[in-house]
């Protein structure tokens, strides 16, 4: 038998945790003094109020319809939706009907992308960059003005 731990120093946001729950990606959720960690089998992450959280304290966690997550904390409840469920690759958004065009140059081995999105007719978008870590680098979002 091996046990293993993870506390703090390994990943969770706090060493107090509450309920610990999955989600239907496989996602292991855990709720804490002063957050939620969550562990997707390889990295953690985590979310406080600085991230968005009504409240720090956290008692219970439960996974919705549309794999949403219900955050119940000591100020209220935050809903998280839309994230860590998959990864998709550019090619699956791409319209077959050439509405969308994505252009990125110079060639990947550079240090800086130039990156233009164009657009057929009018769209709101979210752009998230990474880098070859899984790191977020940047969010772009479309203005409405």
């Amino acid at each position: 038998m091996k046990l293993e731990i993870f506390n703090i120093n390994g990943g969770l946001v706090n060493n107090h945790v509450n309920v610990i729950t999955s989600d239907n990606n496989g996602n292991l959720w855990f709720s804490a003094i002063m957050g939620v960690s969550v562990f997707n089998g390889k990295s953690w992450l985590s979310f406080t109020e600085t991230d968005g959280l009504v409240g720090n304290i956290v008692s219970d966690i439960k996974v919705g319809n549309l794999n949403n997550i219900w955050i119940a904390t000591n100020k209220g409840v935050t809903k998280l939706s839309g994230i860590i469920s998959h990864s998709y690759s550019i090619e699956e958004f791409l319209p077959k009907d050439d509405k969308l065009k994505l252009d990125a140059y110079p060639n990947p081995f550079n240090s800086s992308v130039n990156i233009v999105l164009t657009l057929d007719s009018f769209s709101i978008i979210l752009v998230k960059i990474f880098d070859i870590t899984g790191a977020l680098i940047k969010n772009i979002e479309s203005n409405m003005n």
